[in-house]
């Protein structure tokens, strides 16, 4: 669990508590840490600020040909301590 404190852009700080997960690619526990890190920081700008959400689907004679999904946090963190 990471506690994280956020500065929306409406200037007030949020508290949140974030859990981010990583898989262990050939028992480098120091690149999953990390990528872990990163994952509970790009969650916690989500859930302080908000998710950019952007969908474009293309069908043709009734069939699905692509569906594609995008989301960005809303928000940056800056002055990450540990």
């Amino acid at each position: 669990m990471l506690l994280v404190f956020v500065l929306s852009s409406d200037t007030a700080i949020k508290e949140v508590m974030v859990e981010g997960v990583s898989s262990i690619d050939r028992g480098r526990k120091d690149i999953a840490r990390d990528q872990a890190i990163k994952d509970a920081l790009r969650k916690a700008v989500e859930q302080a600020v908000g998710t950019f959400i952007s969908s474009e689907t293309v069908v043709e004679n009734y069939e699905v040909l692509s569906d594609r999904i995008y989301s960005k946090p809303r928000g940056t963190l800056r002055n990450i301590k540990f």
